[in-house]
């Protein structure tokens, strides 16, 4: 009988041992099958796709203001064009596009090269007139002189291309031509402003 008790108590201590394997591992799975939920939650939380909204509106609401500025440019273009028929197509162009700069950036962009050539009206004046600035700045002259030094230079330029026959100065628009391009441009910015405040 010692035997058999003793028998069933290695038996017993065998089941115990088993069930708490059985249980170890039954908790395991469940905590590895609560990691894989975790982690699948994660992966598909709200802020993330929220923030894919947010660049999505972000997206769409540039491309929306690209399109709107490509359209005015484009018929701000095309009223330059009709007021000046020498007008060249860049030229309305770039005049259309620092209207719209004006207008609705309410900011003065940094005056350009391209800038100076259209105060030069040839991009090798300009550059004349920049290195004789630039030249004068190193030689420590006062901003007057400086500023002299490069419009002595641009007028120099704009002769001898003159002389030359490369360049041909603008003719001035005919007093009607300019009052109606003035008129066409405050109807412009006044639709411009009716547009932004709506």
């Amino acid at each position: 009988s010692d035997s058999d008790s003793e028998e069933k108590k290695k038996k017993d201590k065998k089941k115990k041992a088993k069930k708490k394997d059985k249980k170890k591992s039954d908790k395991k799975k469940k905590k590895d099958k609560k990691k894989k939920k975790d982690k699948k939650k994660k992966a598909s939380s709200s802020s993330d796709s929220s923030d894919d909204k947010k660049t999505k509106k972000d997206k769409k609401r540039k491309q929306e203001e690209a399109d709107a500025k490509n359209a005015w440019v484009a018929t701000r273009m095309r009223e330059l064009r009709k007021a000046d028929a020498n007008l060249a197509l860049r030229d309305a162009m770039k005049a259309a596009e620092e209207e719209y700069q004006q207008i609705f950036n309410k900011a003065e962009a940094p005056k350009k090269p391209a800038e100076d050539k259209a105060e030069w009206g040839l991009a090798a004046a300009a550059e004349a007139a920049k290195e004789a600035e630039d030249e004068a700045r190193k030689l420590g002259k006062s901003e007057e002189e400086i500023a002299q030094a490069g419009k002595e230079a641009g007028e120099r330029a704009m002769r001898v291309a003159e002389e030359a026959g490369v360049y041909a100065p603008p003719k001035e628009l005919p007093l009607f031509m300019q009052a109606r391009l003035q008129q066409q441009s405050e109807a412009a910015r006044l639709a411009a402003t009716l547009q932004v405040s709506d």
